[in-house]
This record gives structure tokens, C-alpha cells and sequence, in this order.
């Protein structure tokens, strides 16, 4: 019976990965062979072609870490290299970027699917195989994450680091093997090598190991209560250690060429400023309706009420596994609501987090209620498919693309606009 059951769970997962590639490969040819996505260009023409073209593995760019231009070298080089030997000199190089781009895209696509079995196995280790697929499903239809999946870019490569790394955090805190808390250092590195935005939710994730190890200790008296200082012991310096030298190990001119990377900090920090809120207190508000627009208005209000539920959980049980999802979801929405410039891109890596743990909450339903619980995770997975379904072409109508085709159309070549 329990290998039935098993081959069904693989199967229907199967399917959600399927569907999770259907999303993400949908329209993914969308703009080319012009760049429309802002961040494009720069990550494939003026950083990752000249590195392959010049052979300078120094990025000389560090408004962003560099593995994952290290990562779309990696896979754009049999490519150029068969367009080098079959295609020298010939074609355009409108052709060429498009090719290009459109590999690039495709490795993203691959990587998001690889992100929906791991919010699979996130949810089965909070909650069971069953709800499990709930979370892997609902995060395979989600817009938001099918959308950003199409692009050459490094957000949906850091959220999948972020969810390996909270996975073996996880695992750490349900029996403090150390082998678990470095693995999950090195995710975390790499992740923060990927994104300096991922230093956040990895921070999170690391204080709170750290913190339930301490309390371990001295719940099991092996520490007094007025030893807290444990939390300064040896695998607090050993696993900053890792992540500190696995981020310099994917990014590593920032060490070598040190003065242009603070060169890029500081201006990145004048730049920052303009994204604080001073004025206007509505930030908040904003990144709440672009969450409804990346779930669509039936999964919003369900996992919305979900993880609101799941708060009062965190509190009553006083989990520390429960407590690492919310923290990483809350801290960093708090985070990003700070901010005057809002983007969907912006609440993206809480995604994942803030479903994971609304499917926990629905599975903690008592025994009559755990089948309703069931239903609304059901109902909420079926709601986003057809939202994601209807509205991921459409996310990708830039009025950028659209204005250009107007011109082409009603203006004649040559004339002032």
C-alpha cells in the first residue's frame, strides 16, 4: 500500500513538473531579439559575451555578484563555439543574440522547474508528501515565478539557492547533525553569490540554526541558561567561514579586484537612498497587491488567511522549523516595504517562503478539520493554474515592445518623433 501510494505521489509530481516547464517555457521567445527585459542586456552583452570574447574572466561589473555570469558562460560556450566554427562571419548579429538570449532563457526556465521539486521536498518535510505537492504545485502556477523564469537573470537562481539552503536548514533542525549545517552554508553561499540580496533571507536562516542549537543545549543542560554565549562556539565561526569563503569562491574579483567592487558599492549605496521611503508610507500596501497579482485574488486570500493562521502557530508551538519560513517571508517583506521603488521582482524571493508555509499551516489543522485544510490547498492550486495559464503571455506585453511596433507601422523611416 505504502509503495502505491508512493509511485501516485511521484507520478502526480511528475506531472506538477511538467507543468511547472509549460509555464516557464511558455512565450519564452518573447522581445527577441531585442533585450525588452531591463536587465538583459547588461547581463548578456556587456558582461558575459565579453568575458567569453575576451577571455577576462574578471567581470569588471559588480553592481552584481559573478557566478551566475560564470554559470551562463558555462552553458552558452558550446554555442559559441559551434557559432564560431560552423557560422564565422555569417548571419546577423540580431540572429546571433537571439540564439543567445534565448539559450540563456531556457537554462532560467530549467533552473525554476528545478526550484518547484524543492519546494516539493520543502513542503514534504514540514508537512507531508500530500501537502507536499500542494506547495510544489502552487509554486509551479505561480505568475509571478512562471514570468521570471523566462528571463536571462539571476533572481530565480538565487530563490532555488534559497530553497536548498532553507531545505538543509531545515534538516539541521530536526537533529543538529553539523554535516546538515554546513550543506546548508554552502547553499547559502552560493545563493549570496548569485544575489547580494540573498545576504537577507540567508541571515535569517543562519540565526535562527544557531540560535535553536544554543537552545538545544540548554533545554538538554549541557548548557546553562546563563551560557549563551554557546552561540559563539565553534560551529558559528566554522559555518560563517564557509559562506564567507563559498561566496568568494563563485564571486571572487571582488577580492582580486577589490577597488573596483567598492568603487560599484559605493555608488550602489548613493543609489540605494532613492529606494528608501521618507514621504510616502505606502509601500506595504503596494507589494500586498502585487502578491495578488503573482497568486491571482482566490490563492491570495486563501494563503494570505493560511499563513496569517501559520503566524499564531509560530507563536503557540514555538518551532523553530516553523519560525525559519516566516522569518525569512516576514523579515524580508518588512525589508522591501521600506523601499519607495516597488517591483514584483521585489517581493519574488518571499514567494516561495510565504506558500511553503501557509500549506504547513493548513496541514496543522486538527484531524476533522486537516481534509478542509486539504480542500483549500486544492482549491488555491487549481485557481493559480488558471490564472498563470491566462495571464503569463500577457505579463510579457511590455509597452516598450509595443510602442516599437506601433512606430514601425505609422511612422516612416527617417522622420523626428
Amino acid at each position: 500500500m505504502k509503495e502505491r501510494r508512493r509511485k501516485t505521489i511521484h507520478i502526480i509530481l511528475v506531472f506538477i513538473l511538467g507543468l511547472g516547464l509549460l509555464f516557464n517555457l511558455w512565450g519564452i521567445e518573447w522581445g527577441l531579439p531585442a533585450l525588452w527585459y531591463p536587465d538583459e542586456p547588461e547581463t548578456i552583452e556587456d558582461i558575459v559575451l565579453h568575458m567569453t570574447h575576451t577571455r577576462d574572466p574578471n567581470p569588471h561589473i559588480f553592481n552584481k555578484p559573478s557566478l551566475y555570469y560564470y554559470f551562463l558562460g558555462a552553458v552558452l560556450s558550446p554555442y559559441l563555439v559551434y557559432h564560431k566554427a560552423v557560422q564565422a562571419g555569417g548571419g546577423s548579429y540580431d540572429d546571433f543574440l537571439s540564439s543567445v538570449a534565448l539559450i540563456a532563457r531556457i537554462a532560467s526556465a530549467l533552473i525554476g522547474v528545478l526550484g518547484v521539486y524543492v519546494a516539493f521536498r520543502l513542503g514534504e518535510k514540514m508537512s507531508g508528501p500530500v501537502f507536499g505537492l500542494g506547495a510544489g504545485l502552487l509554486v509551479a502556477a505561480n505568475l509571478g515565478y512562471a514570468a521570471y523564469s523566462h528571463f536571462a537573470y539571476m533572481d530565480i537562481p538565487m530563490l532555488v539557492l534559497l530553497l536548498l539552503a532553507c531545505l538543509h536548514a531545515a534538516s539541521y533542525l530536526e537533529s543538529y547533525r553539523v554535516r546538515d549545517l554546513y550543506v546548508f552554508c554552502v547553499f547559502a553561499g552560493l545563493a549570496v553569490s548569485t544575489k547580494y540580496n540573498a545576504l537577507l533571507p540567508v541571515g535569517i536562516m543562519w540565526l535562527v540554526c544557531h540560535s535553536a542549537r544554543t537552545a538545544d543545549g540548554i533545554r538538554r543542560g549541557s548548557q546553562s541558561s546563563a551560557q549563551w554565549l554557546s552561540f559563539f562556539s565553534g560551529p558559528f565561526w566554522i559555518s560563517s567561514f564557509i559562506i564567507f569563503i563559498v561566496f568568494l569562491a563563485g564571486s571572487p574579483y571582488i577580492l582580486l579586484d577589490f577597488p573596483t567592487f567598492l568603487s560599484f558599492l559605493k555608488k550602489q549605496m548613493a543609489v540605494s537612498q532613492g529606494y528608501k521611503v521618507f514621504e510616502e508610507q505606502q509601500a506595504w500596501f503596494k507589494n500586498g497587491l502585487l502578491l495578488k497579482e503573482g497568486f491571482g485574488l482566490v490563492p491570495f486570500l486563501i494563503l494570505g488567511a493560511g499563513w496569517m493562521f501559520g503566524l499564531h502557530l509560530c507563536f503557540k508551538k514555538g518551532s523553530w522549523k516553523i519560525l525559519l519560513l516566516y522569518g525569512v517571508a516576514a523579515v524580508y517583506l518588512i525589508y522591501i516595504s521600506t523601499w519607495k521603488i516597488v517591483a514584483f521582482r521585489y517581493v519574488l524571493p518571499a514567494i516561495p517562503f510565504i506558500i511553503v508555509s501557509a500549506v504547513h499551516a493548513f496541514s496543522s489543522l486538527r484531524r476533522r478539520w486537516r481534509r478542509v485544510g486539504m480542500l483549500l490547498v486544492g482549491t488555491a492550486s487549481i485557481a493559480s493554474v488558471f490564472h498563470t495559464a491566462g495571464g503569463v503571455s500577457q505579463f510579457r506585453r511590455d509597452t516598450r515592445l509595443l510602442a516599437e511596433q506601433w512606430m514601425e507601422h505609422h511612422i516612416a523611416m527617417g522622420s523626428r518623433v
